[in-house]
């Protein structure tokens, strides 16, 4: 884990919107970044150099008009993507991050210890899921894992997988988990996994 990462007290969500990065090695457009007042973290396969200064531009939902920041590369994970620290951000931008992530964010449960006559739980984690899409094309996105079964999950997701289809996980806890994907919908994905619930420290009572 970076120093940036271990510094980061500010709660991070998945934000599915379009989100344009510009700096002097390029730019792109991605769909799915995940955002805190803190900076963002954002799936590229090319990140900007730890260090370059981007702006940033994408809208919160509800917001009347884009939202456009500076930011600094603090870090990057290769092939997966990089995390950027906002240096110029709006008092009113920070106040509709902070609304959309009370809206949107469940209360982080203590993923530890037992659980009695719970069919599903709801968390509020971050995972990196890698697989390949239908066409084929291989991916690594940092994502958020939204609720956990005795025998699977339900993550955030966009991309286009097929039933069936294995995928990897790796967990908070440096463990690397294979699961097989039992349904795919606009922006989540249902997982099954017999190992993820133990790796995540819970075990599901009959």
């Amino acid at each position: 884990m970076s120093n940036f990462e271990e510094r980061r007290k500010d709660e991070r969500i998945a934000l599915i919107q379009e989100v344009d990065c510009e700096s002097d090695s390029g730019k792109f457009r991605r769909r799915l970044v995940d955002i805190s007042v803190g900076g963002m973290f954002v799936d590229c396969v090319l990140p900007f150099p730890v260090g370059e200064i981007a702006t940033v531009r994408f809208r919160m939902p509800g917001a009347p008009e884009l939202t456009q920041v500076t930011g600094r590369v603090v870090y990057v994970q290769v092939g997966i993507g990089m995390g950027i620290k906002f240096l110029d951000l709006k008092q009113e931008d920070r106040l509709r991050i902070l609304d959309y992530a009370q809206r949107l964010s469940p209360k982080p449960m203590p993923v530890v210890g037992k659980a009695e006559n719970i069919v599903r739980l709801k968390v509020n984690l971050p995972v990196t899921v890698m697989g390949s899409e239908r066409g084929g094309a291989r991916f690594a996105d940092r994502t958020t894992l939204l609720t956990l079964s005795k025998n699977g999950a339900c993550i955030r997701s966009t991309r286009n997988l097929e039933v069936g289809a294995p995928v990897h996980l790796d967990a908070p806890d440096g463990s690397r988990l294979e699961a097989r994907v039992v349904w795919s919908g606009a922006e989540e994905i249902g997982l099954q996994s017999l190992d993820l619930a133990k790796a995540m420290g819970i075990e599901f009572l009959e």
